[in-house]
């Protein structure tokens, strides 16, 4: 405890080098904290839109539907539900999908869509359908009609009331053409989707493609990505290998994993400069404030101060300056965090355009992971246990008459 009370009375003996360097440290801090959390809640962001609010965190497929896309790997879900019927926990769902593509026509305007049949109940509980639906009314079971994402009826210049036409291939090589009233517009969180989807309920899509009672997904809905990783392998131990595939997000979305983990390598690299200058700066402190008390530690050492605990002194002073910086930082950058969290940043003009034409939302979102905010006060305690052996070593080989005359 007496090397601790020192240490902190010799720190205050120059108020304005130790303030310049808890500020110099907290502002670094502060950098690399908001600059994590922004690219961790960013990211994040974009993939809980694709999986959570469209794709599902997994997906239950037939054996080699995923590169093929086609109707003819349709499959009748009664097989997997009995497999699951008492295996699956409570707060795991299947959300049942039948999806292709078509042709969509309104007056003059055609576009290649994606439909999407979706069970109109169960559909809520992952992508909220109903609150996505920005105009018009939200379908039940039985109606005939379908919802358009707004972004396509802004492309094909239709709206509510309106009737679609699809012209598509169904299961088997059908002909699969149908006209549907538009019943409503909905407004997903991924842009690229809002372009191309047009979503109708499970039966109606059934009809149009002709594949009867078949679907060509069940989505997995899971209450967190905790959890994900032991229902993938519920599933893939419940269910035969030969004639199903189970796969998460990352294997269903793997580009936008790829081009994730490109860019937390590059945020990385900026943060690790800062971590340099950090470590310059720190360095520079300590290298100045043991020069200038080399006369104090040779007096010390000279009157019977042990070298070990001189040694420990300048430690602490060291351990302290970073851990003061830390914590400052780390104080000054949570109202930030929670406030671009709570209302992250809406991009606009040419950077909007940048990320929609990517397929991304264009917010800026950062992420309350106290992970975060602790990894950074790791990292400086780390690069100031590292530096302080330059104090630690020059007080184990002080000469005391040479320190004093020096």
């Amino acid at each position: 405890m007496m090397l601790w009370k020192m240490a902190w009375r010799n720190l205050w003996r120059n108020r304005r080098r130790t303030l310049i360097t808890i500020s110099a440290i907290a502002f670094a801090v502060l950098w690399s904290v908001v600059l994590s959390s922004i690219q961790t809640g960013t990211w994040d962001s974009i993939i809980d839109n694709m999986s959570r609010f469209y794709l599902g965190y997994g997906q239950i497929h037939t054996k080699g539907f995923l590169g093929e896309q086609s109707l003819d790997l349709a499959f009748d879900p009664e097989a997997v539900y009995a497999e699951l019927s008492d295996k699956l926990p409570s707060d795991v769902q299947l959300i049942p999908r039948l999806e292709s593509f078509a042709l969509a026509s309104y007056g003059l305007n055609t576009k290649g869509v994606l439909v999407l049949g979706f069970d109109t109940r169960l559909e809520e509980k992952m992508t909220n359908l109903r609150a996505n639906t920005i105009r018009g009314h939200y379908p039940e079971p039985d109606d005939f009609g379908v919802l358009v994402g707004d972004k396509l009826a802004e492309k094909l210049n239709l709206d509510i009331h309106d009737s679609i036409v699809l012209v598509g291939q169904g299961y088997h090589g059908q002909n699969a053409v149908g006209k549907y009233p538009v019943l409503g517009i909905i407004h997903m969180r991924s842009p690229e989707i809002n372009k191309q989807i047009v979503a109708m309920p499970l039966p109606t899509a059934q009809a149009f493609y002709g594949t009867g009672a078949l679907l060509t997904a069940l989505a997995v809905n899971v209450p967190s990505r905790a959890k994900l990783a032991s229902t993938i392998d519920l599933l893939k131990a419940n269910l035969d290998s030969t004639t199903y595939e189970v796969m998460d997000y990352n294997e269903l979305i793997p580009e936008l994993i790829d081009a994730a983990k490109l860019d937390v390598a590059s945020a990385k690299l900026i943060l690790y400069i800062l971590y340099m200058l950090i470590s310059f700066g720190l360095l520079g402190t300590i290298i100045m404030m043991t020069k200038e008390r080399s006369y104090e530690f040779g007096v010390m050492t000279a009157i019977g101060t042990e070298k070990s605990k001189l040694a420990g002194i300048l430690w602490i002073e060291s351990v302290s300056l970073a851990l003061l910086g830390a914590v400052l930082g780390i104080l000054l950058c949570m109202p930030i965090v929670y406030y671009l969290h709570i209302h992250p940043i809406q991009l606009t003009g040419t950077y909007a355009e940048t990320y929609e034409r990517f397929g991304l939302e264009p917010l800026i979102h950062t992420a309350m992971n106290w992970g975060i905010f602790l990894k950074q006060a790791l990292v400086m305690f780390i690069i100031a246990t590292i530096l302080s052996m330059y104090p630690v070593i020059q007080s184990f080989r002080l000469h005391p008459l040479k320190a004093m005359r020096s």
